[in-house]
């Protein structure tokens, strides 16, 4: 353990003894390209929660919903069956 924490202290010592400043240059584009960086991750997660929306709904409202016997989270429609009479 103390041969790493060493290793990182030294390290540290060099980098900031040995830094020198540079003189760079950010062009435009540079910075448009980070913003288009920002808007594809947003707009990433936009669509995964919109996707997945319906499935997270019913999570929290299984675990955090109202114990109802009588209303069922999923509604099954079986009204088609009652029209089928003889069958």
């Amino acid at each position: 353990m103390k041969k790493i924490l060493w290793v990182i202290t030294a390290t540290l010592g060099i980098t900031l003894v040995m830094a020198v400043n540079a003189m760079a240059y950010l062009d435009p584009s540079a910075m448009t390209f980070i913003i288009q960086i920002f808007a594809g991750i947003l707009i990433t997660c936009g669509a995964a929660f919109a996707i997945y929306r319906r499935r997270i709904t019913l999570f929290f409202k299984k675990r955090f919903g109202k114990k109802n016997p009588k209303q069922p989270l999923i509604d099954v429609d079986d009204d088609e069956d009652e029209d089928d009479v003889g069958v």
